[in-house]
Parts: structure tokens; C-alpha cells; sequence
């Protein structure tokens, strides 16, 4: 998966260094080196740096002036972010070697470019800058030109990130999770608890491939509270001596897309749905996702209406773009669309991931925007439809070296990352935790139910439109589990939502929701994830019980979802003014997010909550010095049927039962 510009250009080496060898009357292509150095470039192309380096460290050994050996030794060192400051030396070395005419021929421009690379990827551009611009002048080749320029703009992004680097925490997830093998694309579902990723360490009695790693396979850790657990092998998904690697997990966390290599030219997606609990063998995304072009990586949005691919179908603006595709009202794919020069470019565009807000798209991309190798990159979705232009995630995040994953957490405030670069001599990609410093603003709640179908229509012709109330503007269509039924809502705090139901022929309005800043998820470890976003009565009291016992007629959480051991909502503690007494308005226990038109025509910035130690959720409304003063409130209040219910608590004993 690591794409660089030595391997790019091996060809351009072996066949350019006969040409110079021949001049010099040292080397040739058919020497008596030319078996281990073709043994070396095959090791090398195959990942296998210690092999290569021994076996262009021998060559030299024996040669010391052996161009072929001195050039791909560096570039084995620069590849495996082995011995920075030896490919210099050795770079340097064979520039010295060739004759002076030839040092701005493609050849000599070339060692210019791995030099320049290898400083870059020590994190010295203003010294790469310098080697870049020695040559820049001097170069013929139109596409010779256009890396030179290509890498000349990557490495002023690097001087200017790497001067003002934004400031958080990467830590090693360690050898429960990472090893000394490739381990990459972690996968962490909505509540934070499940992991998914792909990794190449052995699996059973897999055989070794030259590169000495395995066979991909997909890998699942779980968070207990105290650090993720060692992974185990998704069983389901094993394939013996085959590359199965995961690309994203749906908000819902019951669809894994994955690439699978079908051992064909062209590269396809699949996607693996989990049926109570267990994942199914992959299906082929249809066409026009699929097609006789490069498919590379898919994310699906939170409605799980749109997807996000990668594809090298012709028509866009170059190597691998990003594709957007939405389904129509009866669930059936439309036409792709290219997502613009906003985001595309023309290089290589890898890896979309939507965030669960719907709008946030993050990428890689190895154009004008990266500071050397793929970086990450993230744009937000505008109201009308279009793209922001992408903005480069910063160092450390970013490096000149190739960052290729990069997962958010739902708050933003931390995510999960791929790299080589701190990989301690192995070469191999390893995960990793980022936590923020300055955490992103705003504030997300999540919604869970189950799709009502009283018609029995197909599941795929059914929707959830999301409104928001300000300004008329369609959040997103959501969509059920097509084998459960349920559907998953995430929209923002402090807004009020309008929400329909949707099949083909009709849309109706089924209820207002409110969603208070209360409700917005704190911390990854602390998402609310309400039952449904229908109310029922609110509060419904027995006469023959005291108020404490007051209980509500909404239903009892099912079984299976009382055991799922979801993370509980954590309400901020009210201070309320030093005043004994309050009117309790509502009490709420297994849905604890207040129906807007039930609370319609009060003050809601009078409006306080209270977090009970029996699990209800308490509203209440005003602060009273006396007692006659709240009954008089509570005359007025009960004028509205809708608070018949009412009635009037003192603060200490409500503040006693509260957390």
C-alpha cells in the first residue's frame, strides 16, 4: 500500500544506469553483479528490506563504485526509514560518480529527487528545498518537470507545517493491539468499545510470503474500560492465503466494507453485513460502484444513504478520485458523481471516511496540498451540496513520510491513525491513538430505533427525513439495518429537528425533536444512544402513590438492548439559585430526550434537568422562595392539559435523590 517514488522509478533506473555504466566503462547491466542485484530490486519491490540491503551491501563490499548498488541501497534505506543520514552519503557519492554533464540528466535529476526526499522525510525541508531548487531550472522532461514543481510545493507545506505543528498526544496502542508486522486501518465503532483492523501477522499455519509477512486478515479488539484487549481473528472472515483487508465500518457498526483481491487486474469492493452477531461472507458491490476500473476504499454516510468510493474510472481529474453515490426512494444506487477539484486532484485521492456527522469527509492525498507522501485531509459538505476546500490535518498528524488512515472519533476530540514513521527500524505500518488538545467545537447526539412497518413494505423503500427546524434544511435520509430494522440518527446538539417518515409514494411528519446541549455526546465513553426519537405521555402518576413513585407509560427497553451494556448518559449537575422550591414538569427514565411539542410554549432556558439516582431523569422548571408562589405558577401551568401532572418539589429533597 505504500506508494513512493523510488518504486515508481526502478525501471527508469535500470535502464538509465546502462546507459551511464557504459560511459564510465565500470558496470554493466550483465555483470557479474547482475544476478544479486536483480535479486536486490525484487526484494526490494517486495517489501523485503533486510534482504535488499544485504544483498546491495554485498555487491558494494566487492564493487565500491557500483552505481546500481550505491543508488538502490539509499533508496532501500530511505524506504525502510533506516540509516537517513547513509542515503544521504550515498546519494551524494554517486552524484560524484557520474560525469558533470550528466548530473541534470534524468538520471542525475533522480538522485536529486531521493536526496531531497530522504531530508524531507528527517524532517529538514529547508535542506530538501535547496537540493529541489538546484535542479529545478535545469530539468527538460515535461514530466520530470512535474514532480520537481510537484515536490517543490509538498516541501513548502512542510517548512510552514512543521513550523506551526497543532498540538496533541500520539501514543503507541502497544503490543496488545500493534505488532511486528503490518497493522493498519483501525475501524472503532460509534460507542468505542469495538475495533476492527487488518493486519499481515500470522494467522494458524499461513505460509510466509517473500516479503516476511502474511497474508492480510481481519482483527477485532475490544475496550473494557481498561485499554483495548489483545485482538482475535474475526473468524467469519478468515480466507486462507488471500488479502482481505477492511475499509470502514457503518455508524451502526452492522457493515464492514472491505477490499478483497480477486486475484484480477482490476481492484473491487465488497461489503460484509453482521447478522445477529455474526459477520457473512463479503458481497460485490453492484455497479456503477463496481467497475472495469480501480475500486479502493468506500465509506458509507450515517443515513446510509450515500457512499463514498474511490475509482479510476476514466473522467476524472486523475489517478484515484473520490465518487459519491446516493440511492434513489426505492433504495437502488444512482449515478456516481466525481466530488470536484475541491477535493480531487490530479494524483492519487485514497481512503474517504465520513464522520458520523454527515459532513465531514477526511482523506488521503499525495497532491499539492500533502507535505511529502500521502497526507490526511478533511472538507466539510456546504448547505448547498458543494465542497469546502480540503485543509491538510497539520504535523503531527501529517509528516513527509506516508500517513494513510486516519479515523475520528465521534467527538473529534481523539482518532486513530496509520503510519510507518515511528516504526523503530521494522518498516512495518503500526496504529495509533491521537488525542486533541483543542478538540473541535460542537456537540452530537445519537438517536437508535426501529423502523415502524406496518405495511410490510420492503425495508429499502422505507426512510427517515431529518429536517432542521431553523431553516428547512434536510439533514440526511436515514435508513434502516436491512436485517434488523433499526436505524441510527446523529445530528447536532441545540437544534430542533422535523421528522417524517418516508416510503416512495409519501412523506408525513411524525414528531419535532428537540435536542438540548444535555443530550450531545461529553466523551467517546459517554454516547447516548436513546431508544427511540417517538415520545409517548410523559408522565402519567398513580393517585395511591406518593410523587416520588411517579411513573411513565413509555415501554420498557426490550431485552436484548437492556443487556447491551450501552454507555449511560451523563447529565451535568444544575446549580439551582438558593431557592427551596421547583415544579416538576416530566420524568423520564428509558428515553431521556423531552418531545419538543410537548414542551412547546415554555421557556426552555427556564427549563433545568436533574439525573436521579433511580435512573429517571428529571424536568423541572422555575425557582420559588415561598410555596405560594410556586402554587400560583402551578395554577398557571396546569391552565395546558399537557402539565396536569405537575407538581410542586422541594429543592433539598430533589437534590438528596440526584446525582
Amino acid at each position: 500500500m505504500r506508494i513512493t517514488i523510488a518504486f515508481k522509478k526502478i525501471l527508469l533506473i535500470l535502464f538509465l544506469v546502462g546507459q551511464v555504466a557504459v560511459s564510465l566503462s565500470q558496470v554493466v547491466l550483465r555483470d557479474k553483479h547482475y544476478n544479486t542485484f536483480r535479486r536486490g530490486i525484487l526484494a526490494a519491490d517486495e517489501g523485503n528490506h533486510e534482504a535488499a540491503i544485504g544483498l546491495f551491501t554485498q555487491i558494494i563490499n566487492e564493487t565500491p563504485d557500483h552505481i546500481d548498488a550505491l543508488t538502490q541501497l539509499g533508496v532501500t534505506y530511505m524506504e525502510s526509514n533506516q540509516q537517513m543520514d547513509s542515503a544521504i552519503i550515498l546519494f551524494d557519492k554517486v552524484l560524484s560518480l557520474i560525469p558533470p554533464e550528466d548530473i541534470y540528466d534524468p538520471f542525475g535529476i533522480y538522485l536529486h529527487q531521493v536526496k531531497a526526499r530522504t531530508y524531507n522525510l528527517m524532517l529538514k525541508p529547508r535542506q530538501a528545498l535547496a537540493v529541489l531548487n538546484n535542479i529545478k531550472d535545469s530539468v527538460r522532461l515535461d514530466d520530470l518537470k512535474a514532480e520537481v514543481s510537484l515536490e517543490l510545493q509538498q516541501t513548502a507545506n512542510a517548512i510552514i507545517l512543521l513550523d506551526n505543528p497543532i498540538k496533541l498526544k500520539i501514543s503507541d496502542l502497544g503490543p496488545s493491539v500493534n505488532s511486528e508486522f503490518d497493522d493498519h486501518s483501525p475501524l472503532v465503532n460509534i460507542t468505542g468499545q469495538e475495533m476492527y483492523f487488518t493486519s499481515r501477522r500470522p494467522l494458524g499455519r499461513d505460509r510466509k510470503l517473500p516479503d516476511n509477512q502474511y497474508f492480510e486478515n481481519i482483527y477485532k479488539s475490544v475496550n473494557t474500560g481498561d485499554g483495548w484487549q489483545p485482538p482475535v481473528a474475526v473468524e467469519e472472515l478468515i480466507k486462507r492465503n488471500e488479502h482481505l483487508s477492511i475499509l470502514s465500518l457503518s455508524a451502526d457498526g452492522n457493515m464492514l466494507f472491505i477490499y478483497k483481491d480477486e486475484g484480477r487486474i482490476t481492484r473491487n469492493l465488497f461489503v460484509s453485513h453482521r447478522v445477529n452477531g455474526k459477520w457473512q461472507e463479503p458481497v460485490k458491490l453492484p455497479a456503477p460502484i463496481n467497475s472495469d476500473f480501480d475500486e479502493t476504499h468506500a465509506s458509507l454516510s450515517p443515513d446510509m444513504s450515500t457512499l463514498y468510493f474511490t475509482s479510476n474510472r476514466p473522467g476524472g481529474y486523475g489517478g484515484l478520485d473520490i465518487y459519491e453515490i446516493t440511492k434513489d426512494k426505492y433504495g437502488k444506487w444512482e449515478e456516481p458523481r466525481n466530488l470536484g477539484p475541491a477535493i480531487n486532484t490530479a494524483y492519487d485521492e485514497e481512503t474517504p471516511m465520513m464522520h458520523p456527522d454527515g459532513r465531514t469527509l477526511y482523506f488521503n492525498s499525495d497532491g499539492p496540498s500533502s507535505m511529502g507522501g500521502f497526507d490526511v485531509l478533511y472538507s466539510q459538505k456546504l448547505a448547498d451540496g458543494h465542497w469546502a476546500a480540503a485543509v491538510n490535518m497539520g504535523y503531527p498528524v501529517n509528516s513527509p513520510d506516508d500517513d494513510l488512515f486516519f479515523m475520528p472519533t465521534l467527538d473529534k476530540s481523539e482518532a486513530y491513525l496509520t503510519t510507518f514513521r515511528f516504526s523503530e527500524g521494522h518498516g512495518h505500518s503500526s496504529i495509533y491513538h491521537v488525542t486533541f488538545e483543542d478538540a473541535p467545537g460542537g456537540a452530537l447526539a445519537v438517536i437508535e430505533g426501529t423502523m415502524e412497518n406496518p405495511d410490510n413494505l420492503p425495508l429499502e423503500h422505507l426512510r427517515i427525513l431529518v429536517w432542521r427546524a431553523s431553516d428547512n434544511y434536510k439533514v440526511g435520509e436515514f435508513r434502516a439495518n436491512p436485517h434488523t430494522g433499526n436505524y441510527l440518527l446523529v445530528l447536532d446538539a441545540d437544534e430542533t429537528y422535523r421528522i417524517q417518515e418516508a416510503t416512495p409514494e409519501v412523506a408525513r411528519d411524525i414528531d419535532t425533536l428537540h435536542i438540548s446541549r444535555e443530550m450531545a455526546v461529553k466523551h467517546k465513553n459517554e454516547i447516548l444512544m436513546v431508544e427511540d426519537v417517538k415520545m409517548f405521555s410523559p408522565m402519567i402518576p398513580r393517585q395511591s402513590q406518593e410523587p416520588e413513585a411517579l411513573v411513565t407509560v413509555i415501554p420498557e427497553v426490550p431485552e436484548e438492548s437492556a443487556s447491551s451494556n450501552k454507555p449511560a448518559l451523563t447529565v451535568p449537575e444544575k446549580v439551582a439559585p438558593a431557592k427551596p422550591y421547583t415544579i416538576q414538569i416530566l420524568a423520564l427514565k428509558k428515553r431521556p430526550l423531552a418531545n419538543d411539542r410537548y414542551l412547546a410554549g415554555l421557556d426552555t432556558a427556564e427549563i433545568k434537568t436533574y439525573r436521579g439516582k433511580d435512573g429517571y431523569l428529571r424536568y423541572v422548571i422555575g425557582y420559588f422562595d415561598d410555596q405560594s408562589a410556586a402554587e400560583a405558577y402551578l395554577k398557571s401551568l396546569k391552565s395546558n392539559n399537557r402539565f396536569h401532572d405537575a407538581w410542586i418539589r422541594e429543592l433539598s429533597r430533589l437534590e438528596k435523590m440526584s446525582y
